[in-house]
């Protein structure tokens, strides 16, 4: 990142059902930034919380579903963003579990959560020096 304030936009999210994850992640404190509806039907949309952004898009299908999650298993997804501890506030004021902000590889802070497909997505800040 060249600037430490600028947002990363992360990789789209396939999920299983976009209203569920959708309702998951505004309860966490995302808002919905941009949507695509076609036959007025949501297939994507952009989310903001803070300092990250996420894509979610949902599976068309069961080809899809499959090569991109790797055959069901479990993936971890990872988010870029400003301060991963005021996400993991957040997190913590929803009840939800998630990891606590933890320095990891290469100077960046990570925290994990688990989604509501049952990914885990670690979201990653780079740690001050």
């Amino acid at each position: 990142m060249d600037d430490a304030r600028s947002i990363v936009v992360a990789p789209l999210l396939w999920v299983r059902d976009i209203a569920e994850s959708l309702e998951f992640y505004e309860r966490v404190g995302f808002s919905v930034r941009e949507t695509w509806e076609p036959n007025r039907r949501l297939m994507w949309c952009s989310m903001k919380f803070d300092q990250a952004e996420i894509m979610l898009q949902q599976r068309q299908d069961e080809d899809n579903k499959r090569s991109q999650t790797g055959g069901q298993q479990e993936i971890e997804l990872y988010f870029i963003c400003e301060d991963v501890d005021s996400l993991y506030r957040a997190f913590e004021r929803e009840g939800l579990r998630a990891s606590k902000p933890k320095t990891a590889f290469y100077a960046m802070k990570q925290t994990f959560l688990k989604d509501p497909d049952g990914r885990t997505i670690c979201f990653e800040s780079q740690v001050s020096t």
